[in-house]
């Protein structure tokens, strides 16, 4: 990779992960999720520039299952089907491996909990999959996306913390 094409990702990541870091201050899921569009778009677009495709697909798919998630309810085979034609996509553009893995099961064990209506556990399982794409943002050299992944981290644990002392 190139020293353009290194810095243009990260830079574009950069602009994605200033909204990553806003989100993990929301507490409502729905306002957690339109952030979520915006950043995906931004990190996913960042990802294709530095080569990973499997998180290109997997913010694409993102962003089209938070705004259909607004328009019919997720069911289990809704999800089901989100979360294997997201498998399938990846198997038919990328080469799998465990971290090219990493953002669909994130993605995925996201989908299966986003209608969670504890929101303990729903920002239980946002930091759980943040854990999965930081390493895969570092395996990438998205490290500024890296970076922010870690703060996003630390963000949603003390929003989480504050949650938990509230009930």
């Amino acid at each position: 990779m190139n020293f353009n094409t290194f810095f243009i990702g990260n830079a574009i990541a950069l602009l994605g992960s200033f909204v990553m870091i806003g989100i993990g201050f929301l507490k409502k899921k729905e306002h957690i999720l339109i952030g979520q569009c915006f950043q995906c778009g931004l990190i996913g677009i960042s990802q294709l520039i530095l080569g990973g495709i499997t998180g290109f697909i997997t913010n694409s798919f993102t962003i089209l299952r938070n705004l259909l998630s607004f328009k019919i309810p997720f069911t289990k085979p809704v999800k089901i089907v989100f979360i294997l034609i997201q498998i399938v996509l990846a198997l038919n553009f990328d080469s799998i491996t465990l971290i090219n893995m990493l953002p669909i099961i994130a993605t995925a064990i996201f989908t299966w909990y986003m209608d969670s209506k504890d929101p303990i556990q729903f920002k239980i399982v946002v930091i759980g999959t943040l854990l999965l794409w930081l390493i895969y943002d570092f395996s990438i050299s998205n490290y500024v996306a890296f970076f922010f992944d870690c703060v996003s981290t630390c963000t949603n644990s003390y929003t989480f913390y504050k949650m938990k002392k509230s009930f």
